[in-house]
């Protein structure tokens, strides 16, 4: 004589769907901890590799790491680091563009919590802007000194271990501000990601973190941004 099976109860079947909501609940917050954590050590990884493209390319043109921008007899800029192809192929950073002859930015060097960012045509290698700033002038000028090569060399770091050389940025150029707010407006102010801290790589390779408090803090001639 077979023996009926016995169903779940409607009442049983409420208590284990409860149990799994409240596991849910519990766990999704660690996960969003552990992918913000993720993302932050990806985005320290990227701005080293950032730097040791920067001082390798420097050991192939002089000691000179990669220029920042360089300005024409009008003062107008003419080139931009990110467009440096031999630079960006030391990180293996180009990749085509399908369809065209134009060549950006890979994706897995930009940050993982930064908007990828392409310009009125489509393709540019524009991306950048929206990822990682690169500090290559005193701040004495505006990075448009006519006939200006803004380019470093590393021996101008007196402080390595404070002066950053990349960071966290909204631009492709990365300096002190006197308005430090994150707005997709202003491009022009650093970019605090990663639970409301920004990376910055220094000169010595290592790589920390900032609160917008206390990049707001630091006044202009901080070593932070003082290259000399």
């Amino acid at each position: 004589m077979s023996v009926p099976r016995r169903g779940f109860t409607l009442i049983e079947l409420l208590v284990v769907v409860s149990i799994i909501a409240v596991l849910a609940a519990l766990l999704l917050p660690a996960l969003g901890i552990v992918r913000e954590a993720a993302a932050g050590m990806a985005c320290s990884s990227n701005l080293r590799q950032f730097g040791i493209a920067a001082q390798a390319y420097g050991e192939d043109w002089d000691g000179v790491l990669v220029p920042g921008t360089i300005c024409d007899a009008a003062g107008n800029q003419i080139y931009n680091w990110y467009g440096n192809q031999d630079f960006a192929e030391r990180m293996d950073g180009w990749v085509a563009v399908p369809a065209t002859s134009r060549m950006k930015w890979r994706r897995g060097l930009l940050c993982p919590r930064a908007k990828e960012f392409v310009g009125s045509s489509g393709v540019s290698q524009s991306n950048i802007n929206r990822s990682y700033g690169y500090v290559f002038t005193d701040h004495t000028d505006n990075g448009r000194t006519p006939n200006r090569v803004y380019a470093i060399q590393p021996e101008r770091y007196r402080t390595p271990a404070e002066t950053a050389v990349f960071c966290d940025f909204l631009s492709w150029w990365a300096g002190y501000s006197a308005n430090w707010y994150v707005s997709e407006a202003d491009v022009s102010v650093t970019a605090t990601r990663h639970r409301g801290r920004a990376n910055f790589l220094y000169a010595d390779l290592h790589v920390g973190s900032l609160d917008q408090r206390s990049v707001m803090a630091k006044p202009k001639t901080d070593p932070l941004w003082v290259l000399r």
